[in-house]
């Protein structure tokens, strides 16, 4: 069994330092547009793209200037950069679109600009994480209520069998959990190691997810006809 600490470093490393990697390498090996969105510039974005420049430009990460956008919470810029064509559904070499590193960011007003742009809110990376699984990681509630809104799958699994809500488990985050469950998520999915998000949380002693999960799958049990 993977205990829960393993977990929460394997999703801190394929969705939180890769991205964090991919999002600070050397400008060299990006465009002007991606400079001038990773500053917010959002007046300077506008003047390259007039200038003739190619909103979907990768960097060497595989990254478009949407990613750089999305991960530096500028709205005006993604939105900008949307009305110029902008892929929302490009992926880097990690597979992520822009609406990972959106949730990732914790930044609800970009997430719901993609999602208006486009974007697609059941989008998989190449560990087969969703924006879903991403927004779990970063605590944001209102990141996975708009995914939720927008038909994200609140049961999708990635590469280790865990659902958005054994991320929310494991990241101690009850009002993502709370959410996800309003959102039709199902408690008693097991990861590839048996475990339910319930089990993830009491392995990482968070009183409130416990609480909330068992009250829910008690909820649940009570709302069930009886044998005959």
């Amino acid at each position: 069994m993977v205990p829960a600490v393993q977990i929460k470093s394997w999703l801190h490393l394929t969705v939180g330092v890769a991205v964090i990697f991919s999002a600070i390498v050397a400008s060299a090996q990006r465009t002007p547009l991606h400079d001038a969105s990773s500053r917010r510039d959002v007046d300077e974005v506008h003047e390259l793209l007039a200038s003739g420049l190619d909103p979907n430009a990768k960097g060497e990460d595989g990254q478009t200037v949407l990613h750089v956008a999305a991960y530096r919470d500028c709205v005006p810029c993604i939105e900008v950069l949307l009305e110029s064509g902008a892929d929302p559904n490009a992926r880097d070499k990690l597979g992520a679109a822009p609406l990972h590193l959106a949730a990732y960011s914790n930044c609800p007003s970009c997430v719901r600009t993609l999602l208006a742009g486009g974007a697609n809110a059941n989008a998989k990376d190449d560990e087969g994480q969703t924006p879903l699984h991403a927004a779990g990681v970063e605590d944001c509630p209102e990141c996975i209520e708009a995914l939720l809104d927008a038909g994200a799958e609140p049961n999708v699994r990635a590469r280790f069998g865990q659902t958005p809500l054994h991320v929310a488990a494991v990241e101690d985050c009850p009002e993502c959990i709370e959410v996800l469950l309003d959102g039709g998520a199902d408690p008693e999915i097991r990861d590839r190691d048996g475990e339910t998000p319930l089990q993830r949380a009491l392995a990482n002693s968070c009183a409130a997810c416990e609480r909330m999960l068992a009250e829910f799958e008690e909820g649940v049990s009570s709302n069930e006809p009886p044998d005959e």
